[in-house]
């Protein structure tokens, strides 16, 4: 026997859920059906077996995902089939569970956390919200009420729902579903608060369905879709005669919210005409309304119908169709027949209906219904001939169920006198009635009887809605007709394939070809077409980190700030004309029709190319180009002179086979104000370079072919940015002062002794100082100087007295990267400075083996207020005195430091990245003796150590690394003890360890106390990776440590041979990742693990692959950590190329 009642709840509210929900159903004698309870049914078969589904929900409903499991079936449920939800808030309000905030949001929050990296399991997280919204759309009861009644209430709802008939019968009349017509109408008089709340819902309902089936997709489609399914309901309490709906409202909530969807993009009049129930939005006040536009509004009127037949999420039974007059309603009809016709050839109907019959009552002026009774019997006896008698009764799947439908048109008479629904049985499927609006008014008045009964009324006057759009901004006859024009006729330019392939109006088309797309600014029109590759456009981004990419793609010369300043107005614009369309959420979307279009325009009539595949040479629409960006390409020639009257970025960095630049080929770039030619093999610059009078930034960076400043350069009075890094210049010429505008320089001279090798040009360039005096100090505007100068190079020496001393002297630098030789000359630096300097201090050879790795040491020079120390001897004066302001210290190869402390402690709390390579008189980190007091700690939050050769322990006092949030130590042989009891106690932000080729350490944490009990708390860790550590015998050492370990990692620890319960988290472990002969030799002890450790656990573990793995230095995957850091923002991110086919952090 089926089962009668199903409740969903969280097992923590057993105690009022059995009191007042559970007992008082059971005291009737009614079924009711709980998770557990049946050993016949599973769960799913269990709610597909009921009728009335109940779902309480408590604060922590949405904190189990067994109930959230439980209720997307119960919601699967109600769509296949009759069935009843009744939710019941116990302890939580119904707008809450709606807009998912409060404890909702953070359950919600904890899941998008845990699975951002699963796509299905987050794909099942979004069903979840889904089903939370749809469920708190149901008129639900409050907990609190039931209490006081004792459970009686629900008694009585629950008996008459399962005494309802919910089987739809094979023929139907509109009376079995709603009551007669005149009773409805009479329902004005007899409860006028109810009727005007009708009123208003179905008037909404259907403006509402018209929105969904326009292009425009909005985020909140989703709340639209939800109102709309909620709505049957609603109307059937507001029929009934308690009155108790229209004091409860349950629709409000939702309604309020879907309104509030609509007004972002619906004119204020529209939106108060229809939260009152009017009827006629349009042509109320005489409007004018051009003739062309009628047939635009029948093709949207016929339009919606179809894609309410044809939707799969959209179940209506009866649908009415109303035309202004009978030529309007001949041209439906007309368009209907067509319509289907298309459906059927490109897909054919068979599949959601059986056949699609018309019945004409056109020329029945009496008895009506008797005919269309008439013509209904004949069709279902012609299907009984030819499919057998059980075709239209036989309910199998879902499948079936669609195919068995009829869709039955019925074309009514032009008369006052309509067709009486209620006399007609109908078979089951669609009914489709096509009528035109009363002309009396009595006729009028009835039609809210008609009206309420269907499931959908679609009204061509509705569909004026674009023009209504139009004139409510526009308010111009004469610009309207032109605009009609632009919208009847194809652009000639444009390609219609596209769009008439996937179901685009041509009307939408030309809309935004002719009028729109026209109309806007170019650079309005770049970021559009920027916008295509942003990830998720089409659903919505945060409106910040779209300006960020166009910014960001850009690549214009204004300062980033002001950019995207200025950006954020073209955001605004674009917004303003609903080119893009913005939610509360800050979210803004591109709509996938306008989105599409877009992509076509792309191609034909491209802003920016930003295609590898392409050559320059290749390029055909030049004159329509603001951006042109083929960075690592194999182009080797360019054109002689190309026309790009709007060319402002012209990118071709990574050619490496181009040579040479056409003399006459920027002649035609007027407006050209990014260049950028790194990275390939051009030796000079041709004479055409001066004619570009708006180039801001010029970038020549690893052109190792370029020996000399080319003058054409000094020519260019607006340049703003200059990047010779990487060249083989040798000296910078005076003339560089012409650029008074000049705000960032980089320059390198690291070729020097090579191109002094070169005979007598050389002997001619060693009398030269390679940065002569007085230079710098008349770049006034520079704020921004990098030098890259050879370190071996005694030149420099010479000559970087003067330079710091001029550097020292502009007003407006802000940040400096350069190589000073001797430590001493840091003292010339007044300590008010407060300059961003990137320095390398000390004698600096070169290396052809160094421990750390050429792409770490890179990205540390380009961090801010950062110091490398090279090869120094004690403590120099001049780094003392410096040391506080840098955040950033490199010790590299020092030669007598025994720890941090050697530099006193308070000159280096201020560091957040420190990095020690191979000083190997270093015993510790942290002294303990030195320590200003016991409180004492370094804001040092990330920690690398490479080959340290007498490093025994990382810090011998309490808490001086409570900040630290990554730390990494390889090839430390010495090392012994990583942390203690004092310094584990105080990590509450640290999220990574990694120890690698430290063959003493023997657990993480050194200790003697076996008997302590008080648990660790490292509420961030969430990697650990321990390679080559062939003592290592634990982890935590026995210690009960509470974590949120995600991903672990272990290679070559043969002693490793258990892990406990405190170094494993299953709540959010990811992986374990180590050799199959280790894991399979580990030993789950019994008294710890019981029988649910290794088989638990297998379904996390990896496999090592040795020769897929371990291809690149374990040391390498430092290379991105300072990534976040640079610009002064914290964006570690740890990645481990040992083993290459996963990313942690």
């Amino acid at each position: 026997m089926a089962f009668a009642v199903f409740v969903s709840f969280k097992d923590e509210d057993i105690r009022d859920i059995t009191a007042f929900v559970l007992d008082p159903l059971r005291s009737r004698g009614i079924q009711v059906f709980v998770r557990g309870e049946s050993t016949t049914f599973d769960l799913f078969q269990a709610i597909q077996r009921s009728r009335l589904l109940i779902v309480v929900i408590s604060k922590n409903y949405a904190s189990s995902i067994r109930c959230l499991r439980e209720l997307v079936a119960i919601i699967n449920g109600v769509e296949s089939s009759p069935r009843i939800v009744l939710p019941i808030f116990n302890g939580v309000h119904q707008s809450n569970v709606l807009s998912q905030n409060g404890c909702y949001g953070q359950a919600f929050s904890k899941y998008e956390e845990r699975f951002r990296e699963h796509k299905q399991r987050m794909e099942e997280v979004q069903r979840w919200r889904e089903a939370l919204t749809r469920v708190a759309c149901f008129p639900g009861w409050r907990m609190e009420k039931m209490k006081g009644v004792g459970g009686r209430g629900l008694i009585n709802y629950a008996v008459d729902i399962l005494n309802r008939e919910f089987s739809t019968p094979q023929n139907e009349t509109i009376f079995n579903r709603y009551g007669k017509f005149e009773d409805i109408v009479q329902y004005k008089d007899g409860d006028e608060v109810s009727y005007k709340e009708l009123r208003g819902l179905i008037r909404l309902r259907d403006f509402i369905s018209l929105v969904l089936t326009y292009p425009v997709k909005l985020e909140e489609d989703g709340v639209l879709r939800s109102w709309i399914s909620a709505f049957p309901e609603w109307k059937a309490q507001l029929l009934s005669t308690d009155g108790f709906s229209v004091i409860c409202k349950p629709w409000s909530l939702l309604t309020e919210k879907a309104l509030r969807c609509m007004k972002g993009f619906m004119p204020e009049e529209i939106m108060a005409e229809i939260e009152s129930g009017e009827r006629y939005l349009f042509n109320r006040h005489n409007d004018v309304i051009p003739e062309g536009l009628l047939p635009l509004s029948v093709d949207l009127a016929v339009d919606q119908l179809i894609q309410t037949l044809f939707s799969g999420d959209y179940c209506a039974r009866y649908i009415r169709l109303l035309t202004r007059n009978s030529s309007e309603k001949e041209s439906v009809v007309n368009k209907i027949h067509t319509a289907l016709e298309d459906k059927h050839n490109m897909f054919g109907n068979d599949k959601d209906f059986l056949m699609a019959a018309w019945i004409n009552a056109l020329t029945c002026e009496t008895d009506a219904e008797v005919h269309l009774q008439e013509e209904i019997n004949k069709i279902m006896v012609s299907i009984s001939m030819t499919e057998g008698d059980d075709m239209l009764t036989t309910v199998d799947t879902d499948k079936k169920k669609r195919s068995n439908r009829l869709l039955v048109i019925v074309v009514d008479a032009d008369s006052n006198r309509k067709l009486d629904l209620q006399k007609v049985q109908f078979p089951t499927g669609i009914v489709v009635l096509i009528a035109t609006e009363s002309s009396t008014q009595a006729v009028k008045d009835d039609d809210f009887g008609i009206a309420c009964t269907m499931d959908l009324n679609i009204w061509t006057q509705d569909h004026m809605l674009p023009w209504k759009l139009f004139y409510t901004y526009v308010k111009d006859d004469k610009y309207w007709e032109l605009v009609l024009d632009k919208l009847s006729n194809p652009n000639p330019f444009y390609d219609y394939q596209d769009c008439d392939r996937i179901g685009i109006s041509r009307v939408m088309v030309n809309a935004f070809v002719n009028i729109i797309w026209q109309d806007i600014d170019d650079e309005l029109k770049l970021c559009l077409q920027l916008s295509l590759p942003v990830h998720n456009i089409k659903n919505g981004v945060r409106d910040d980190i779209l300006v960020s990419y166009w910014a960001n793609t850009l690549r214009y010369t204004q300062e980033l700030g002001e950019y995207k300043r200025q950006l954020q107005y073209y955001l605004e614009e674009l917004l303003d004309c609903f080119l893009l369309l913005k939610f509360e959420s800050r979210d803004v979307c591109l709509p996938i029709e306008t989105y599409d279009i877009i992509k076509s325009l792309h191609i034909s009539e491209p802003s920016i190319i930003w295609d590898g595949a392409l050559g320059l040479t290749e390029i055909g629409q030049w004159h329509s180009l603001i951006q042109i960006e083929l960075v690592n390409n194999k182009i080797c020639e360019l054109p002689q002179s190309p026309d790009c009257p709007k060319l402002k970025v012209l990118l071709l960095q990574g050619n490496a086979d181009l040579l040479d630049i056409p003399d006459l080929f920027f002649d035609h770039m007027p407006l050209l104000q990014h260049l950028d030619l790194s990275y390939t093999s051009i030796r000079d610059l041709p004479p055409s370079l001066a004619k570009l009078m708006q180039l801001k930034k010029l970038y020549l960076k690893g052109c190792d072919l370029f020996m000399e400043i080319s003058p054409q350069i000094f020519q260019l009075k607006n340049l703003e940015e200059l990047d010779l890094h990487g060249t083989l210049i040798t000296h910078l010429p005076k003339d560089i002062q012409e650029l008074i505008n000049l705000q960032r320089l980089a320059l390198c001279f690291d070729a020097y002794h090579h191109v002094l090798s070169r005979g007598k040009r050389g002997k001619q360039i060693f009398n030269t100082m390679i940065i002569p005096r007085g230079v710098i100090s008349n770049l006034t505007q520079l704020n921004y100087l990098s030098l890259d100068v050879d370190p071996e190079d005694e030149q420099w020496s010479e000559n970087v007295i003067s330079v710091l001393v001029e550097i020292l002297g502009l007003e407006k630098l802000k940040t400096v990267s350069m190589y000073v030789p001797k430590a001493d000359l840091l003292e010339l630096i007044p300590a008010e400075k407060s300059l961003n300097f990137r320095l390398v201090v000390g004698h600096h050879m070169r290396r052809l083996i160094s421990r750390v790795t050429p792409e770490l040491d890179t990205k540390f020079k380009d961090f801010d207020y950062s110091m490398k120390f090279v090869n120094g001897v004690n403590v120099p004066k001049g780094v003392t005195m410096n040391l506080c302001r840098f955040k950033a210290l490199y010790l590299d190869r020092h030669m007598t430091i025994k720890s941090l402390s050697d530099f006193n402690l308070n000159n280096v709390r201020r560091l957040e990245v420190c990095i020690l390579a191979e000083c190997n008189e270093m015993e510790t980190i942290v002294g303990g003796d030195n320590l200003p007091d016991e409180r004492f700690s370094l804001m040092l939050e990330l920690l690398s150590v490479f080959y340290m050769k007498n490093l025994r322990s990382i810090c011998q006092g309490c808490g001086s690394f409570y900040y630290l949030k990554y730390m990494a130590l390889h090839t430390c042989p010495m090392l012994t003890t990583i942390f203690t009891l004092r310094t584990f106690i105080s990590l509450p932000f640290l999220e990574e360890i990694h120890v690698e080729d430290c063959p003493k350490v023997t657990t993480l944490i050194s200790h003697d106390s076996p008997k302590r009990k008080a648990a660790f708390f490292l509420p961030k860790l969430r990697v650990i990776s321990l390679l080559y550590l062939p003592n290592l015998v634990n982890i935590f050492n026995g210690l009960p440590v509470e974590h949120v370990l995600a991903e672990m990692i272990f290679y070559c620890c043969p002693k490793l041979q258990s892990l406990s319960r405190s170094e494993l988290a299953w709540e959010y472990l990811k992986f374990i990742k180590g050799e199959r002969m280790w894991w399979e030799a580990l030993d789950w002890s019994v008294s710890e693990w019981g029988n649910a450790g290794r088989p638990y656990y297998e379904q996390f573990f990896k496999p090592i692959n040795v020769e897929a793995d371990m291809m690149n230095a374990p040391a390498a995957h430092q290379e991105t950590q300072l990534n976040k850091y640079h610009g002064g923002m914290y964006q570690v991110i740890f990645i481990y190329p040992l083993f290459s086919n996963f990313m942690v952090l």
